[in-house]
């Protein structure tokens, strides 16, 4: 079986624009997010549409955001934690997706463990 396994903050700032912004309307003002928000729907559903393309597939996401102290009041905040659980929950009828989260250093050992544990008994769970 094959595994991916990413520790994250969810942060995404390849949704920004071409000049590394988040997008401004007309009157520049924040567009709350929906040119971004767009652009990285876009990006998850074209990665989940490879990985549906891979049968043996293990992703596990460990989700750090909680501790990696980013502004959490930016505007993709709901978008990046719905699009990590979209890419572990439609990872794919052949394929297993979990998504851990971790909200103090501690629980990143742990969430490594769990999953060397999953490898060493041939699935994640």
């Amino acid at each position: 079986s094959k595994w991916l396994v990413g520790l994250t903050d969810t942060a995404d700032f390849e949704c920004a624009n071409k000049d590394g912004y988040f997008d401004r309307d007309a009157a520049g003002k924040f567009d709350k997010g929906a040119s971004a928000r767009k652009r990285a729907v876009m990006a998850a559903e074209r990665c989940i549409g490879k990985m549906k393309a891979i049968s043996g597939l293990n992703l596990v996401i460990i989700d750090a955001h909680g501790i990696a102290n980013f502004d959490q009041k930016h505007i993709m905040w709901a978008t990046w934690h719905e699009l990590s659980a979209r890419l572990t929950d439609e990872v794919g009828d052949d394929n297993t997706g979990l998504n851990i989260q971790a909200t103090e250093s501690s629980q990143i050992d742990e969430a490594f463990e769990k999953v060397a544990g999953a490898m060493q008994g041939g699935a994640a769970g």
